[in-house]
Order: structure tokens, then C-alpha cells, then sequence
């Protein structure tokens, strides 16, 4: 009696998870990546797992408030970027496309700026671990200076454990491999911006 009781209740959780609204996905993805070891994918892989949804800046501003209120740290990078969100969509899990208030430039803790226009789009691989497909959005570092839109981010782990993301960045700068805090619970992409220094 007692293992069908479990058996019922996890069922009603899956059900109750698969009947979530958009809303509470996005806060579902915001917990998740405020405590994984990688946040970046589990931001991603997240989104992949809402299928085909969209959310308003309301919705937006209540699955960051409803993250907060169970004592999570929203990493300040995706915070700061998703309180100018008007609109979110996703569309099969893969193509995410992001309509912004304003133009809007991200500080990624003194490493750099990511730029984004008003129209952002790009693409996310079923496994979460790639993006690609960037339109109004520039990677820079600084403020007002140069930036470049990315070919594509691939994020993965080293044998030893160690996070990395691997930012291709076009034929005049190529590739940049670097490490991600393990554990962190900043964005990944603070990191991004400082391999452009190195080109």
C-alpha cells in the first residue's frame, strides 16, 4: 500500500510539473541554474524543456520574485538582462528569441560587456550545451568599444571536472577555450568577454 502510494504521488508531481505554466517553468529554470554546478546549461537545458511558450515582462519580473523568495541568488548577469526583457518565446526548445525594453549592455563583473539590441535570437541545441545562431547579440570588452557577435558558445566539462566554454568568435579571432567556475552561481558568459583581450 504504501509503495502505490508513492507511486501515486510521484505520477501527480509529473503531472502537475508538465501542466506548469510558462511562468513557473522559467522559475523552475532560474532555481535550477542558481544551484547547478554549470548554470549555463542548466539555464539552457531548461529552456529546451519548455518546448514552444512565451512570457511577458510581468511573468518575467514574478519567476525572478518567486526564485528569490525561496532564498536563491539569481545570478546577477541573467537578472540584470531579464529585468529589460519584454518578451521571451521559445519555440520546439530551439530557438529562443528575447524583445528587450531598450538596447541594453550587461556589465559581466568588470570582464567585459555583452551588448544586446532590442530583437535578440539565437539558437539552443537539444542537449543545452550549444548556442548559436546569435542576431543582436555582441560580445565586448568594454562598454563602447568593439564587440563581435559570437559564431557559437559550447559548453562542457574537462576530465577533471572543470566547466569550460569554448567561444568561437570568427576567422580573425578564432576560438578561446576558458575555464568556468566550478560551482559558481555568476554567469558562465562573465568569462566570456575577457578572451577577447587575448586575440
Amino acid at each position: 500500500m504504501k509503495h502505490a502510494l508513492t507511486c501515486a504521488a510521484a505520477l501527480l508531481a509529473v503531472a502537475l510539473s508538465a501542466h506548469a505554466g510558462p511562468q513557473e517553468q522559467l522559475t523552475e529554470i532560474l532555481i535550477d541554474a542558481s544551484e547547478g554546478a554549470n548554470p549555463s546549461v542548466s539555464f539552457f537545458q531548461g529552456l529546451g524543456r519548455i518546448g514552444t511558450a512565451q512570457v511577458n515582462q510581468a511573468q518575467v519580473k514574478a519567476a525572478i520574485a518567486a526564485a528569490e523568495e525561496q532564498g536563491l541568488a539569481v545570478n546577477p548577469t541573467l537578472k540584470s538582462m531579464l529585468n529589460n526583457v519584454n518578451a521571451l518565446r521559445i519555440e520546439n526548445g530551439r530557438d529562443v528569441r528575447i524583445r528587450m525594453s531598450k538596447e541594453t549592455s550587461v556589465d559581466l563583473a568588470g570582464k567585459g560587456w555583452a551588448h544586446l539590441k532590442q530583437d535578440v535570437r539565437f539558437r539552443v541545441s537539444p542537449s543545452g550545451d550549444r548556442l548559436d545562431k546569435f542576431k543582436g547579440f555582441k560580445l565586448g570588452k568594454s562598454k563602447n568599444g568593439m564587440s563581435i557577435t559570437p559564431n557559437s558558445i559550447v559548453f562542457s566539462t574537462r576530465g577533471d571536472g572543470t566547466p569550460i566554454a569554448t567561444i568561437d568568435l570568427g576567422l580573425f579571432v578564432g576560438k578561446k577555450v576558458i575555464e568556468l567556475k566550478r560551482g559558481t552561481k555568476k554567469a558562465e558568459l562573465q568569462g566570456i568577454t575577457s578572451t577577447l583581450s587575448q586575440g
